[in-house]
């Protein structure tokens, strides 16, 4: 899908807002004796996938390591599935650190609760995006990371369209625009603004035209945000095969 101009990019954040925040929730533990206002240890991205064959959740590797480290020194820290505390270790299909990615095992009802929903891909074939292609993505902005308690966070969420700058095997790299951000963020102070994590772990999807229909198609997952505070990376998704594991073959 082609973007010719500023208008098209809000029509169609606008359009798929939503139906993208539907697909995502955030993963994230703390520290139950912290007092309120003290950091969350780690938060990211989750995004809920239905291959037909099995309905999971994928997000960041580090994220699930992290915690099971912290875990084994302190169990009373919780990992959390949006508001909700799952037994994470008991729920891994997959996890590789080469890849920073990681599937896990999600029930329908936990994903209705969160008010969210499986993107069905009904045949597991995810297409390579190309440099210069758009995508549409969303994620948790570290600077909308809210604690309300000790033991629970509030995290919100942004939607933005880019172009794809870089292709490589291993994923995709693309731009965080900063006027969009600024535009998005506007109420926030400027020394804010320069605060650009939080995004690992959100999916990026394609727009394809089927007939006349647009649909939403997963094609990667955020990993890592470089040191310029723009430019984010993405690993290909297909690397993950329709039983949720880390295939190799898939690459």
């Amino acid at each position: 899908m082609e973007k010719t101009d500023i208008d098209l990019e809000e029509k169609v954040t606008a359009k798929y807002k939503k139906w993208i925040l539907n697909y995502i929730s955030y993963v994230f533990f703390v520290d139950p004796t912290s007092k309120p206002g003290e950091r969350v240890y780690s938060s990211a991205g989750v995004t809920f996938i239905n291959t037909g064959e099995r309905k999971f959740a994928v997000t960041n590797e580090r994220v699930i390591e992290e915690y099971i480290r912290i875990f084994n020194t302190d169990e009373r820290i919780k990992f959390h599935l949006g508001p909700f505390v799952i037994d994470i270790e008991n729920r891994i299909i997959d996890a590789n650190s080469n890849y920073d990615l990681a599937t896990f095992e999600v029930k329908t009802y936990e994903v209705n609760r969160l008010n969210s929903q499986f993107c069905y891909i009904k045949h597991w074939d995810p297409k390579r995006i190309e440099k210069g292609e758009y995508i549409v993505f969303a994620g948790y902005a570290e600077i909308l990371h809210k604690k309300i308690k000790s033991n629970s966070v509030y995290l919100d969420s942004t939607v933005f369209m880019e172009e794809v700058q870089s292709v490589d095997e291993m994923g995709f790299k693309f731009s965080l625009n900063d006027a969009n951000y600024r535009n998005y963020l506007s109420y926030r102070k400027n020394s804010e603004l320069t605060k650009r994590e939080g995004f690992s772990g959100a999916g990026v999807f394609c727009i394809n035209q089927n007939e006349s229909i647009l649909l939403l198609e997963p094609v990667g997952i955020i990993y890592k945000g470089m040191d310029d505070g723009q430019t984010q990376k993405a690993r290909h998704i297909d690397f993950i095969n329709k039983y949720g594991e880390i295939d190799y073959a898939c690459n």
